[in-house]
């Protein structure tokens, strides 16, 4: 059978054809499963969320996806045809290899157009039983490409694709309409994880407003992960099974206990008592984790490295007007003690974040040369300061020649303790070298207010992504501006600078990995040396796990999960 993505109406109207042969949308019951083994092998996990509206973690908002833990949840119950792994490569999981240049699953044409194809594993399966074939990959990107299916799409990578065919049962091939590095990362968990047709398919031909809707996103899930669905119970947890037919083998361990705990407190005191094995996704600060760490004798604690803290600035119409100047804000990197913030707010367990990509890791440790480090050093602050015009008078503030002192804002939100903490630690060091700073926590009836906070006069300290999600924020596409509404929220200094913008579209075009690299190294380049923004220390994502359970390792990376290899977890 060979099923054309192009145009999207085209497929749609396939499925409307087919979908009179479509197998029922029920859930047909499998009797191969093996029999359990008398003592189950048991383990309880935690999210701190509430019952999860999908277990969709690419869903927006408004649908739960971004919940604390539904990622790793999801990692529990579906699977993709790769996953990225503690060091945030893409392992192949339904696929049978993953599309690269080498092997000739990813093809570059002269015409500037790519093509990746993936092969489904022989024997994949959903956990009803059904096959999982390139049928159900066709069909979730006709999904993920309806702009009215807007809990689906959102990934920037849906607007390069130009068409998709299935040559065979098991095999899909994809074209895009210019270079997209992500390319590979198709049919993952943030970008078009697989749907099963034969489930969906009816419901989104008859009515595809209420998709959504269905039982099937939460309490009547099928994926095609290492671990199904048994029991949910409202307000509570639910009982994940292993699936025998999972792809890469049965999980080594039966049964997961999944429990949702909002409080913190009834969090911390779940894992002290040994009631929780392991804490996935967000939701756990390093500090409660290190709080359980030095009473929790039967657990260890993992810390990996999954965003940074930033301090943004503005670059349109700031107040004062001396921010746009490079020397001034070189003046403010050097004036805060970065490692001291790291040692006090993060244990020591965190490093300074000079860039958006963390350049002491072996992955990424080619591109330190690239950028430009500012060290601790008030008297080069105050050198730079007054290289603006500004003089420090007899009582140790800067004024311009009115006798104005000048004055900086720096806010947050206050969602996030560590924002606060970190807000007020930048302000301090900013005082010691003579700046007057004022400093304002949100309102939570502002928080929403978008033009309010894309038009603030100075800075605001906020958690948020790195690596490639936090660079492809960074472009001027992504400006808050009247002409969008305020609607944008990546770019949140509001730096618009032509060459960067070309560095960050080279960068994410450059399909071979060592001419990338380059590229992005000349990205860190000119970020660091215009600052336009001020890295404070990376952000951390704490796991605790009880020294009983073998194979779980730290969430290292922004895309991935701590329960990525949950198939291969053990118990003692």
């Amino acid at each position: 059978m060979n099923t054309c993505l192009r145009p999207l109406t085209l497929l749609f109207a396939l499925l409307l054809v087919a979908v009179g042969c479509a197998p029922s949308a029920g859930r047909p019951s499998t009797t191969d499963e093996a029999p359990r083994p008398a003592a189950l092998k048991r383990i309880t996990t935690v999210i701190s969320t509430r019952d999860p509206m999908m277990i969709r973690s690419s869903a927006g908002g408004i649908f739960g996806g971004s919940a604390p833990g539904i990622d790793a949840l999801e990692d529990m119950v579906n699977a993709g045809a790769t996953r990225r792994d503690e060091s945030d490569a893409l392992r192949p999981m339904l696929a049978e290899s993953l599309p690269t240049l080498e092997n000739g699953l990813w093809k570059v044409f002269p015409d500037g157009r790519i093509e990746t194809s993936w092969t489904v594993k022989n024997g994949a399966r959903w956990q009803d039983g059904a096959p999982f074939t390139a049928q159900d990959l066709l069909f979730t990107l006709t999904v993920c490409m309806d702009d009215d299916m807007v809990a689906f799409g959102g990934h920037v990578g849906f607007d390069f694709i130009d068409a998709a065919r299935a040559p065979d049962e098991r095999t899909i091939t994809v074209t895009w309409k210019q270079p997209f590095i992500e390319a590979d990362a198709l049919f993952t968990t943030q970008f078009a994880m697989p749907m099963p047709r034969h489930l969906l398919e009816r419901a989104y031909i008859e009515n595809r407003s209420g998709v959504t809707d269905l039982p099937y996103w939460n309490r009547e899930f099928v994926g095609a992960g290492p671990f199904k669905l048994r029991d949910w119970v409202d307000g509570s947890h639910m009982v994940l099974v292993a699936f025998d037919g999972f792809v890469l083998g049965r999980p080594k361990i039966d049964e997961i206990v999944v429990k949702y705990i909002l409080d913190p407190s009834t969090l911390v005191a779940n894992m002290l008592s040994g009631e929780t094995d392991v804490n996935v996704g967000r939701g756990m600060s390093l500090e409660q984790a290190l709080q359980i760490r030095d009473q929790w004798r039967e657990g260890r604690l993992d810390v990996g490295l999954v965003n940074w803290v930033v301090a943004y600035g503005q670059f349109i119409d700031p107040r004062p007007v001396v921010q746009l100047d490079v020397r001034f804000r070189k003046a403010l990197v050097h004036a805060i003690d970065r490692q001291e913030m790291a040692d006090v707010l993060q244990g020591g367990m965190t490093p300074i974040a000079h860039s958006y990509f963390n350049t002491s890791l072996p992955r990424y440790r080619e591109l330190d040369p690239y950028v430009v480090k500012y060290d601790f050093d008030p008297r080069r602050s105050i050198q730079l300061i007054e290289s603006t015009g500004y003089v420090r008078g007899a009582d140790g503030m800067f004024r311009d020649p009115s006798g104005e002192r000048l004055t900086m804002d720096i806010r947050t939100s206050g969602q996030q303790e560590l924002q606060t903490k970190a807000q007020l630690s930048v302000a301090d060091y900013w005082q010691r070298v003579g700046l007057a700073v004022e400093t304002l926590v949100i309102s939570p009836q502002r928080r929403t207010d978008r033009e309010y906070r894309a038009t603030r006069p100075g800075f605001e300290v906020l958690s948020t992504p790195d690596e490639m999600k936090g660079l492809r924020r960074a472009h001027s596409s992504e400006t808050p501006l009247p002409e969008n509404g305020f609607g944008k929220s990546g770019n949140n200094a509001r730096y618009v600078n032509p060459e960067f913008d070309a560095l960050i579209e080279r960068f994410f075009s450059t399909i071979p990995v060592g001419e990338r690299m380059q590229v992005l190294g000349q990205v860190l380049r000119h970020s660091s040396d215009q600052v336009s923004v001020i890295g404070l220390f990376h952000g951390t994502a704490p796991t605790m796990a009880n020294n009983r359970l073998l194979g779980v390792g730290p969430r290292s990376a922004e895309e991935t999960t701590v329960a990525w290899n949950v198939y291969a977890w053990d118990v003692r």
